[in-house]
């Protein structure tokens, strides 16, 4: 089993200065401060004059894709029917979940929470699954306010967040 991406925490500096850009797998935010971004919880210290903490808030970028990441034996069989629609239920419910729970890696939450309900995927397929739900939020949030399955929502999806998924899993459709 390919290990989870590792979960950007919060962190705290000292300086002044543009935020920095971060990696993909870590969310954009507000505050001032320069520095290595953090993995992990924990302090940071970075360079200038002044002193500012801030926590990120914003859009959440999926990691770069692994680009097979759903062709094993076993993500495929978890993926097969009648196992699909229990893992599409899981995922939906999981980045329910951690967008209620406002966490701080959405990517990171919705893996650990697709793990530890069962679904049967790899860890890394997981992130390409969290990815469309990411992508679902920030690029389809209105097209989707009917639910998945509806024309717009689908053509979305499909314009939006298909191609992202297909280069993360290797799947073709979702």
């Amino acid at each position: 089993m390919i290990p989870p991406p590792p979960a950007v925490g919060e962190g705290e500096g000292e300086g002044e200065g543009e935020p920095v850009v971060p990696d993909p797998g870590e969310g954009e935010g507000e505050g001032e401060g320069e520095g290595e971004p953090q993995v992990g919880e924990g302090e940071g210290e970075g360079e200038g004059e002044g002193e500012g903490e801030g926590e990120g808030e914003g859009e959440v970028v999926p990691p770069d894709p692994p680009g097979d990441a759903c062709l094993n034996p076993g993500d495929e069989f978890a993926l097969e029917p009648p196992f699909d629609g229990i893992v599409d239920e899981i995922v939906r419910v999981c980045g329910v979940q951690c967008y209620a729970e406002n966490a701080p890696d959405i990517i990171a939450c919705m893996v650990t929470c697709i793990r530890g309900r069962g679904a049967g995927l790899s860890d890394a397929c997981a992130t390409c699954w969290a990815g469309k739900i990411v992508c679902r939020a920030n690029r389809c949030q209105g097209a989707c306010g009917g639910g998945e399955g509806t024309l717009p929502c689908d053509n979305c999806l499909r314009d939006n967040c298909l191609p992202a998924f297909t280069e993360c899993s290797g799947l073709e459709s979702f």
